[in-house]
């Protein structure tokens, strides 16, 4: 029986037939069309297969028995459509295509993706039909994304209580500082789409918590060269300016790609602070301004070996050295009297040498012409951050004598380096659709950090310390997913096994760290669809977040005199489980309502000290349950007017595992954003688009959170036939953006306030210019992932 099972798992597509359609692509004079995308779509505008036209023209698909609608595309345009009802092999003979040029003008327009696009198992707005993402980066193109939220440079899913971030199919779980950086060195004019997954299928890491997002960047045409440059201008607090220039060229086996771009900004960051101690009374004003210079090369080449292999390469780097002013004062009252007890005051500036490498090396290879296919990916990514960071920090008391007055030198050296493989096959059947495969990931990280403090009073040392870590992870993974229709029945279930060994060495202490654990992940999908307008859908899968290399290093990194924040060696991974049921109407209305279990969820809790010190660490500190209500609507009123609109709820309770944290809680929060398009102009080259969103008062776990919103306002404009694109973006009018947050750790009160100067004024230039003859839509790489955590 086993035997059995192994011979159909790995054989299947040679034991199933499926219906064959067959046909070859001829332009008006008769001669064969080469690379014409031929798609196959249900009535739901679902693609279900796809080829690529040889060099005779000819194409062959399997399908199984069904109503389809049959596809050739071009460029982008729609070339040719035709209703199909597969029950037999079809042989369509020749397709004749009207004059390339003819086709091209009439169809460009028309065959315009929508801005947003509901597929199965994730939602994909196309950034590059927004207005409001022209010129900008891919943190700005994310808090255009539905359903994503971008407040205070962190990046979270609306109604997910975590999010995983990719760029092509590869995770980059980054966070706080370092993702920030790597998000604004991906330019949104080469972003295709963003993909928002709420609930990922087996064939993903399964690091990322609930939610996935995944930024899939543009591809050159074939048969084509175009060369775009770009500057943006903006106007905040402080000017920035962002220019780049970006050449591709295909041609025949050859498509490559290059671009460059540069980041010369200065941007601002305030925190306002409180700290309700017994005694005393703690006002805190924290202001950061970082002056930046990003230089980020991307490379891409792709070369077709043979009709059925495709090799790639790709470099995508970044080099930053920024210099960042800090400042602080913390105005200390004594709550009885009212009356002025302390002031602490620090100034310094951080000097940060930022640089990162990653190469991927990939290839896809059709088995047969049935639609077997394998991938192969090989990683490597080198990351460095060095920083060095020197400030005074002062105590004054009632009347402004000095009591104290500390010169504080932080210095930290981090070096990540990430090798990975992995391998995927795809086996369409007659019975079913498979997919298996694997992955190895080896991840070593080596940091340093180095702390003096210096007595201006009594001219010498009172402290100096140094602390070396060396992390190291390593991941093997292997999966299988089944994919299986019954009339109007889907389904799609799929099982992940991943085994990972971590080692945590303080070598300045001696103290070794090791985990070894062995998890499985499954997944589950259903669809039904009742008719042409109603569908619904049901998922549940597992996810895992495993602590980033920071929150484990024990080392201390101060802020000032009495703040700072240090890692959880002993930190554990996370868990969350997940269930979604959506109803969709006609693409138009879907509503969800999801349910979601956290285990030993990871956060950083702010924990301040009775003798008024500030720490922050790491903690697994609370268990979770947690139910969401989505509604969302994606509707066109008229030719010229479009809208993507949703409001949610939540509902959350949490139980607390760490004493300075109360017990048990719980809470309630909601929201909603609207987005509209208006085409201005009967020649569609003139757009304007409005953006807003308000969150109500909320709680989230132990956190309270005030109300906020947001209001966006973009203009976009074409001129000389499209190449040349202008745009202006304004940005937080309101300046409404700012929440309140409070919470109490240790029995003392806190509140923050935070504001990343978001109100802007942004003004891009955009000019395109090349050669598009017979372009047609290049052929997708296989999924690719990587696991590259720095914090």
């Amino acid at each position: 029986m086993i035997r059995l099972l192994v011979i159909v798992f790995f054989y299947s597509s040679a034991l199933f037939a499926q219906i064959k359609i067959s046909g070859k692509v001829v332009d008006f004079k008769n001669n064969p069309i080469e690379l014409a995308e031929v798609l196959l779509v249900t009535k739901d505008s679902i693609p279900i297969k796809s080829e690529m036209t040889n060099r005779n023209g000819e194409f062959i698909l399997y399908a199984y028995a069904g109503t389809y609608i049959l596809e050739i595309k071009q460029f982008d345009a729609f070339l040719w459509r035709k209703k199909i009802n597969l029950d037999h092999n079809i042989d369509l003979g020749f397709i004749g295509i009207m004059d390339n040029r003819q086709m091209l003008n009439e169809v460009m327009v028309k065959s315009q993706k929508k801005l947003i696009e509901r597929k199965v198992d994730r939602l994909v707005f196309n950034v590059e039909n927004s207005v409001a993402t022209s010129g900008s980066d891919a943190l700005d193109a994310l808090k255009v994304a539905p359903g994503i939220r971008v407040q205070n440079e962190t990046v979270s899913m609306v109604g997910k209580s975590g999010v995983g971030l990719m760029v092509d199919d590869r995770l980059i779980q980054l966070s706080g500082e370092d993702l920030v950086n790597y998000l604004k060195s991906i330019a949104s004019d080469n972003i295709k789409s963003i993909e928002i997954i709420t609930t990922p299928p087996a064939k993903y890491d399964a690091e990322g918590n609930s939610g996935l997002i995944n930024i899939k960047l543009k591809r050159p045409k074939n048969d084509s060269w175009n060369m775009t440059l770009r500057n943006t201008m903006k106007q905040a607090t402080y000017f920035s300016d962002i220019m780049g220039a970006n050449f591709s060229f295909q041609k025949k086996r050859i498509s490559f790609l290059a671009d460059l771009g540069f980041n010369k900004s200065k941007t601002l960051y305030d925190n306002y602070i409180t700290y309700n101690y017994p005694s005393s009374f703690w006002n805190v004003y924290l202001n950061n301004v970082n002056n930046t210079a990003f230089i980020t090369p991307t490379i891409i080449f792709n070369y077709k070996v043979t009709d059925k292999t495709t090799l790639g390469v790709q470099y995508i780097g970044a080099i930053n050295k920024p210099t960042i002013y800090d400042y602080s004062n913390s105005i200390v009252t004594n709550k009885e009297t009212g009356d002025l007890e302390n002031i602490y005051a620090s100034n310094g500036n951080s000097e940060i040498d930022y640089s990162r490498s990653s190469l991927n090396v990939n290839g896809v290879t059709k088995l047969n012409d049935k639609g077997k296919v394998m991938t192969f990916d090989l990683d490597y990514l080198t990351y460095k951050n060095d920083k060095i960071n020197p400030f005074n920090s002062i105590i004054l008391d009632q009347d402004n004598n000095v009591i104290l007055d500390n010169n504080v030198i932080n210095k930290g050296n981090l070096e990540i380096k990430n090798y990975a493989g992995k391998i995927d096959f795809t086996i369409p059947s007659h019975f079913a659709n498979y997919e298996y495969g694997g992955k190895l990931s080896f991840i070593n990280t080596n940091s340093a950090v180095n702390l003096l403090f210096y007595d201006n009073i009594a001219n010498e040392d009172v402290f100096n310390q140094e602390t070396q870590f060396d992390y190291q992870e390593n991941t093997q993974a292997v999966y299988f997913s089944a994919n299986k229709k019954i009339k109007k029945w889907e389904f799609k279930v799929g099982l992940r096994f991943e085994n990972t060994q971590t080692k945590g060495v303080v070598l300045t202490e001696n103290i070794t760290n090791r985990k070894n654990y062995s998890k499985f992940f499954p997944t589950l999908f259903a669809t039904y669809t009742v008719n042409e307008n109603n569908s619904f859908s049901f998922s549940l899968n597992r996810r895992i977040n495993r602590p980033g290399y920071d929150y484990v290093n024990p080392a201390r990194r101060y802020s000032s005199i009495n703040s700072y924040v240090f890692g959880n060696p002993f930190l554990q991974p996370s868990f969350v489980y997940n269930a979604e049921i959506k109803h969709s109407y006609k693409s138009i209305f879907t509503s969800s309502a999801s349910y979601t279990i956290g285990k030993n969820n990871i956060s950083q809790i702010n924990i301040p000290q009775l003798d008024n010190t500030q720490t922050a660490t790491w903690e697994n500190y609370a268990d979770y349950n947690r139910v969401n209500f989505d509604e969302s609507i994606n509707f066109d009123f008229n030719k010229r007017w479009s809208t993507v609109s949703s409001i949610y709820f939540y509902y959350v309770e949490y139980k607390s595992h760490i004493p300075e944290i109360e017990a048990t809680g719980s809470g309630a929060g909601g929201g909603f954003e609207t987005r509209h398009t208006f085409t201005a102009n009967k020649a569609k080259t003139f757009f304007i688009e409005g953006a807003y969103w308000y969150d109500f008062q909320s709680m989230s776990m132990q956190v309270k959170k005030s109300p906020a919103s947001n209001l966006d306002i973009s203009f976009k404009h074409f001129y000389l036939d499209k190449k040349l694109q202008l745009t202006l973006l304004l940005t937080n009018i309101l300046k409404s953006d700012r929440v309140t947050m409070r919470y109490t750790s240790n029995n003392i009160d806190q509140s923050f306030m935070q504001y990343r100067d978001t109100q802007s004024m942004r003004f891009s230039l955009l000019y395109k210019i090349g050669s598009n003859k017979i372009g047609v839509k290049q052929r997708k790489l296989g999924n690719q992932e990587e696991i590259q955590r720095a914090n």
